[in-house]
C-alpha cells in the first residue's frame, strides 16, 4: 500500500483487536502532503479512546514504513487500547514532513489522549529520518509519543537523525523546542507512565 491516507493492513479502525499475526514484505507508505496521513503495519489510526481494544502477538518483519505523519512499525496512531507481545523488524523511514511534525515510532508512531500501556514489545528494526525535521517532532525506538506504560519491552534498533535536529534522551526527552531522540519514548501524552525493565541497546 503505497502513498496513501491511511496505509496499512487495516486503514483506521475503531475498538479493533487483532491478535495472532505475522505480516511480512509489504511496503506501506503515506501520501506526504498536507493532512493527517498515517503509515504503519497492520494499523494506519486505531481510534478506541475508552473501549478496549487490544493489538497481541502480532509481528511485523521485512516490511518498509513511511514518508507519513504518524509512522509505526506495529501501529502509527492509537488513542487507548493495549498493545502486548509485539515485535517490529522493519525499515522506518521518514522525513521533511510536509504539513508540519512527524511521529516516528519503531511500535507505535503515537499514543493520543487515552492510556496505551505497551507490555513485552520488541524493536528491533532501524528508523532513519532524514531532512528539515521540524521542531519537537517525537522520534523514538519504541512510541514516538507513548501514552502510558512501558514494560518488559526492548528497543534494539539504531536511530539515525539528519537534518535539522536536536536532543537526545535514552529514556525520555520532555525538551518540547527541539527534535526529540529517544530509545523508548520520545513524548510522553500528559507526562505519564512508568518504565519497567526494559532494555536497550539502540544507537542514536
Amino acid at each position: 500500500v503505497e502513498n496513501a491516507n491511511q496505509a496499512a493492513l487495516f486503514g483506521k479502525t475503531w475498538k479493533f483487536d487483532i491478535q495472532n499475526v505475522t505480516l511480512a514484505n509489504s511496503i506501506f507508505t503515506g501520501q506526504n502532503i498536507d493532512g493527517e496521513d498515517s503509515a504503519g503495519g497492520f494499523i494506519a489510526f486505531l481510534q478506541t479512546y475508552s473501549g478496549g481494544s487490544q493489538i497481541v502477538n502480532c509481528h511485523v518483519k521485512n516490511c518498509t514504513i513511511g514518508s507519513a505523519k504518524y509512522v509505526g512499525g506495529i501501529v502509527a496512531q492509537v488513542n487507548g487500547g493495549t498493545v502486548q507481545n509485539c515485535t517490529s523488524k522493519v525499515n522506518i523511514i521518514a522525513g521533511e514532513y510536509a504539513a508540519g511534525k512527524t511521529r516516528v515510532g519503531g511500535i507505535v508512531g503515537s499514543c493520543d489522549e487515552g492510556a496505551t500501556p505497551m507490555d513485552c514489545c520488541v524493536n528491533s528494526g532501524d528508523i532513519s529520518v532524514t531532512g528539515d525535521i521540524k521542531a519537537t517532532s517525537p522520534i523514538a525506538g519504541l512510541a514516538g509519543i507513548g501514552g502510558s506504560s512501558f514494560t518488559n519491552c526492548q528497543s534494539l534498533g539504531d536511530i539515525t537523525v539528519e537534518g535539522e535536529s536536536a536532543g537526545s534522551d535514552y529514556m525520555s526527552n520532555k525538551n518540547t523546542n527541539v527534535v526529540s531522540v529517544s530509545a523508548i519514548c520520545a513524548r510522553r501524552a500528559n507526562n505519564a507512565g512508568e518504565y519497567t525493565n526494559c532494555v536497550i541497546d539502540s544507537k542514536i
